[in-house]
């Protein structure tokens, strides 16, 4: 079992609506969570679990009273009771479509006008064995424990059969790709029969982040033997732990979640992951970089990140030394003046390991840049080893310069 950090912007949504109101109901079908009851607890709910992880880990698909099994388990509550919020988690995933659906009528008379449903949906072509553990940690945080061992599930619900299965539920928001969320799981959030005026509260939410549409930009190739490197050092460690901190760029995340399935992206690039307190010191905010104590990185993308703010770099970097394990592995990259509006952001769909696009943007990290050159680089990496520079090898475009360090803690 392994435990992991997940930006869910699922359960801010929800966030979002109970924190207006008194008195809420939740339903957790997952086992019996300290930090779900007490996040709920604090905003007014009551909250009930069911523990489905016992039924799927005791009944198979196969069983001919599978169905009847499934209405036996599940708690039968009053017709006085009605859920604001149900939590079915990734059961979706373990559950027949059939099994699904008798989950489904078995909960809808217990939800009401504008009863939210939080589905959490695997998109890799392999799932955990049995199914994750979920403990929200606070509006933006959930923590996973994950069993490392992985399946091909037996029957797996589309998109389209899960739509066509919920006719009761409007589906209000599909969620993947955001920042901080991890690379397989999409979320769902559904709203049973819901009303005209909430639904447009609830659009309207600010907490939700909104992806901005894609530019359409000319890219140059580059060959990184430094990525390359990178990777095959990689592929010697049982399940590495991955964390990239580049801009968000879906190709990469793609390209790389086929690789790593221990993958945890954030965007420190982004001015929204950045604060000034009163006193105009720059903070990251608190869910960036919010990684739990257990989880140790085997290797960080850190990108052009030296390049720009040498005050974030630093806060950057003091914030993810608790989380490196020795001997982690930094891959970054420099590049000269005559570059200074260019960025490697993102890998070339079907290449080879060592072949990147080279985008013509200018990040707002890198205002006042300098190239630090590989004395400044060493010296703004105290507590690391650089293990080898890379420069004006074959395939490199000119001007740009490729570092590999490993964590050394005294």
């Amino acid at each position: 079992m392994q435990t992991t950090n997940h930006r869910s912007p699922g359960i801010t949504a929800i966030y979002n609506e109970v924190k207006f109101s008194q008195n809420n109901s939740v339903l957790d079908l997952g086992p019996m969570s300290p930090g779900t009851f007490q996040f709920f607890s604090s905003h007014a709910c009551k909250i009930h679990f069911e523990n489905l992880n016992d039924f799927v880990a005791s009944h198979s698909l196969a069983e001919e009273d599978y169905l009847e099994s499934l209405k036996g388990y599940l708690t039968q509550y009053s017709d006085s009771i009605k859920f604001d919020v149900i939590l079915a988690w990734d059961y979706l995933n373990y559950l027949s479509p059939e099994g699904f659906q008798t989950l489904l009528d078995q909960l809808t008379p217990y939800c009401k006008t504008d009863t939210l449903v939080h589905l959490v949906r695997y998109t890799a072509s392999k799932i955990p064995t049995h199914p994750t553990q979920f403990n929200v940690k606070d509006q933006y945080q959930i923590g996973l424990s994950v069993d490392s061992d992985l399946i091909e599930p037996e029957k797996k619900l589309s998109v389209v059969k899960l739509l066509k299965s919920m006719p009761n539920f409007e589906l209000q928001h599909t969620l993947m790709g955001k920042e901080g969320m991890l690379p397989w799981i999409s979320e769902y959030i559904f709203r049973f029969q819901p009303s005209i005026n909430l639904k447009k509260q609830y659009s309207g939410s600010t907490e939700l982040s909104q992806d901005l549409p894609r530019q359409q930009i000319q890219f140059d190739k580059h060959v990184s033997s430094a990525l390359e490197n990178f990777l095959q050092q990689l592929q010697q460690i049982d399940n590495p732990v991955v964390l990239d901190i580049g801009s968000k760029e879906n190709s990469n995340k793609e390209q790389l979640s086929l690789t790593f399935r221990n993958l945890f992206v954030e965007n420190v690039f982004s001015k929204n992951a950045w604060r000034r307190d009163q006193d105009n010191a720059l903070h990251l905010k608190n869910h960036i970089l919010d990684f739990s104590e257990t989880t140790k990185f085997d290797a960080v993308m850190l990108w052009d990140l030296p390049c720009g703010d040498k005050e974030k770099f630093e806060i950057i970097v003091s914030k993810l030394t608790k989380n490196l394990k020795p001997n982690c592995l930094i891959w970054m990259y420099s590049f000269s003046e005559s570059r200074r509006n260019k960025n490697i952001v993102c890998f070339e769909a079907g290449s080879t390991d060592s072949e990147l696009k080279l985008q013509s943007i200018k990040h707002s990290s890198v205002e006042d840049y300098s190239e630090p050159g590989i004395a400044g680089m060493i010296k703004l990496m105290q507590g690391f080893q650089l293990e080898k520079h890379y420069w004006f090898k074959e395939g490199m475009l000119s001007g740009v310069s490729e570092y590999l360090f490993k964590y050394s803690p005294v």
